[in-house]
């Protein structure tokens, strides 16, 4: 019963997993596609320009990588527990340092400036960050981490 249970949560986890990573795909390579017809106007501007690039195709690899951890975890293959612990280790600490160095308070616009919205909240940064950790903290479950060691699928 114990087994059945693992295997249903981690089953689970995988289809939250693809279903983030299948949704967040195309949006990301259409900013990228938009990205590249931009000429940025000054030194500081291209700077800026080519590390958001680089992120946005960290991003991308992580995703395709998400996928591929999500069939995986899936169909409980033991490469799997190892790919998704690199995996969502290292998306965790890439949303950990995108919300350490957000500079200060989130701004505010307001009507007189033709802002559309009162006030920009940053929460959204907050639960993609929690959510591989959750998945992390999951998966060392010892009867998880256990199924994932013997080699034979399901």
């Amino acid at each position: 019963m114990k087994n059945k249970k693992s295997v249903f949560i981690v089953q689970i986890i995988a289809i939250i997993t693809a279903a983030i990573a299948l949704f967040s795909l195309p949006g990301l390579v259409r900013v990228i596609w938009m990205e590249l017809g931009y000429s940025p106007r000054s030194d500081a501007m291209s700077e800026m320009y080519v590390l958001n690039f680089l992120w946005m195709m960290w991003f991308v690899l992580l995703l395709i990588l998400k996928i591929v951890t999500a069939y995986g975890l899936f169909r409980i293959r033991a490469w799997a527990w190892k790919l998704a612990m690199i995996v969502f280790s290292a998306e965790f600490l890439s949303r950990l340092y995108g919300i350490l160095s957000i500079p200060g308070e989130p701004p505010t616009l307001n009507h007189s400036e033709g802002g559309i919205i009162e006030s920009f909240s940053s929460w959204p940064i907050y639960i993609h960050a929690v959510i591989p950790l959750i998945f992390i903290i999951v998966l060392f479950q010892k009867p998880i981490k256990k199924r994932f060691s013997k080699t034979d699928t399901i």
